[in-house]
């Protein structure tokens, strides 16, 4: 893979000695912060209707303090680091990225923890099979279920809680077709 990306590299570094002034070096750099969970966040159905006629969901996405202390955090120390290893030069001043709390901060649309997975039914709606507690036929597999985002990019764990899902649904079938109470 190197080798095919040499000729790349090294037009790259001669363009870069030829021409210094026509090379890009502005970067903006985007921070992506874990937020806590916040037991006042909900989504519900409103009385909108969609296309097929079923009601749309509404978000209510709650930030407090502490996602706001973290992404300060988050934002500092990569300013600290960058001016210590002089690899950027800030061209303006450096923004906080909480200078506009909350209206700047934007989120990543994986709506996570609504479902979430926990041995204890009082601290979660799912039990470590995906089951919804207290319901022997009712399964959830989806981004829902992590009790914290953990990732900007849920998606592989999402698959693997699914295919585990199946695996287990695979197995409650076969004991259910022998004529076993399945529980």
């Amino acid at each position: 893979m190197l080798l095919r990306q040499a000729p790349r590299a090294c037009l790259a570094v001669l363009d870069n000695r030829l021409n210094p002034e026509s090379v890009k070096r502005e970067f903006h750099l985007v921070t992506i912060c874990e937020p806590v969970p916040n037991p006042d966040s909900r989504v519900t159905l409103s009385s909108g209707r969609d296309m097929l006629g079923l009601n749309q969901a509404r978000l209510d996405w709650r930030m407090g303090e502490l996602d706001r202390q973290n992404l300060q955090g988050t934002c500092d120390l990569i300013r600290r680091e960058t001016d210590r290893h002089g690899f950027l030069i800030p061209v303006e001043r450096w923004q906080s990225q909480v200078q506009n709390w909350p209206q700047g901060v934007e989120g990543c649309w994986h709506h996570m923890g609504m479902t979430r997975m926990s041995a204890d039914p009082r601290r979660g709606v799912v039990d470590a099979d995906c089951r919804v507690h207290g319901l022997s036929n009712l399964f959830i597999a989806g981004s829902s279920v992590p009790p914290t985002v953990g990732s900007d990019f849920p998606t592989i764990t999402t698959v693997a809680l699914a295919l585990r899902l199946s695996k287990t649904l695979q197995a409650v079938m076969e004991l259910a077709q022998a004529g076993a109470t399945v529980i």
